[in-house]
C-alpha cells in the first residue's frame, strides 16, 4: 500500500472509529457527521467497510440493532 492511500485508509479508519465512540455515547447526530466523513474515502479506496458504513447511515437515529 502506498503512503498515500495509508494516510487516507488512516483517516477513514479515525473518522470511522470517531463516529462508534460517538454513537457509543449516544451522540447519534456526531456519530453520522463523523461517518459520512469516513464514507466517500471508503468509497474511493473501494474498502468493504464502505458498506458498512452505508448500512449504519441508512438506519433511523436511536435504532440499535439487537436491543
Amino acid at each position: 500500500m502506498d503512503a498515500s492511500r495509508c494516510r487516507l485508509c488512516s483517516r477513514a479508519n479515525g473518522s470511522r472509529d470517531l463516529g462508534d465512540t460517538h454513537r457509543a455515547a449516544d451522540d447519534e447526530p456526531a456519530a453520522h457527521h463523523a461517518w459520512r466523513q469516513a464514507l466517500p474515502i471508503l468509497d474511493d479506496l473501494h474498502h468493504p467497510d464502505a458498506e458498512v458504513l452505508r448500512a449504519r447511515l441508512r438506519e433511523p437515529m436511536g435504532y440499535r440493532r439487537g436491543t
